[in-house]
């Protein structure tokens, strides 16, 4: 119970995009600890039943086999994406970049456009040696990245956050130097963002949460 409610308290606190109230986090810390009680206490019968329940109730609101993939396919917000997305500024301009961790970076992943906001799985290298060349031990990690509007004229910060150290963070400037050498293209936030480079080209609302999408003008950038 303990460990989960940690967790959960951390997500709570570092991704408040989420929503998640304390007593959520609770209510499920405690539903996971009866799990495995029951099961460590060889009650088979109702710990199968107690673990299917719990399973059946995360996963089948959002499991395509029982769902579809009608939010993905059929999501406004992805043909929004798409629309966008075929108006580059240029050629070598196109990754998105997107400021909201949370709420549309699984769509940006799923839709296939070349995004940066996406779980480290294979550290690239190359790529990360642009926002920090000198501690590749805080990025050459498996890790989801977040990244958060930096000061402009600013170099890029890199850090490992969060309770479990599972997540690296990034502030960086979209307007600056870095950010035209990943080849940023737009840019993706659910607040107002300002800078030089920006030209608001979208701004919407997706299930209640405001999107702002910005082209990221080239010249100059790279």
């Amino acid at each position: 119970f303990g460990m989960y409610f940690w967790a959960g308290h951390d997500l709570s606190e570092t991704e408040r995009v989420l929503h998640l109230r304390l007593w959520e986090a609770g209510l499920a810390s405690a539903a996971v600890a009866v799990v495995v009680l029951l099961i460590s206490a060889r009650k088979v019968i109702w710990g199968g039943l107690a673990l299917v329940v719990f399973g059946a109730t995360i996963a089948l609101p959002v499991n395509p086999l029982y769902q579809g993939l009608g939010p993905l396919t059929t999501s406004p917000i992805l043909s929004t994406f798409d629309r966008v997305a075929s108006k580059p500024p240029d050629a070598a301009h196109r990754a998105w970049l997107s400021f909201d961790n949370f709420a549309f970076n699984p769509i940006l992943v799923a839709s296939g456009l070349h995004t940066l906001s996406a779980p480290s799985i294979y550290p690239n290298a190359t790529a990360w040696r642009i926002l920090d060349p000198q501690h590749p031990r805080v990025w050459n990690r498996y890790a989801n990245v977040k990244f958060v509007p930096g000061p402009s004229g600013a170099p890029p910060q890199v850090e490992v956050i969060g309770t479990f150290r599972a997540a690296v963070q990034v502030i960086i400037d979209p307007c600056g130097a870095a950010a035209g050498r990943l080849g940023v293209g737009f840019v993706l936030d659910s607040s107002p963002l300002t800078g030089s480079c920006l030209r608001l080209d979208t701004k919407t609302t997706f299930e209640g949460t405001p999107i702002y999408i910005y082209t990221r003008a080239s010249t100059g950038s790279a």
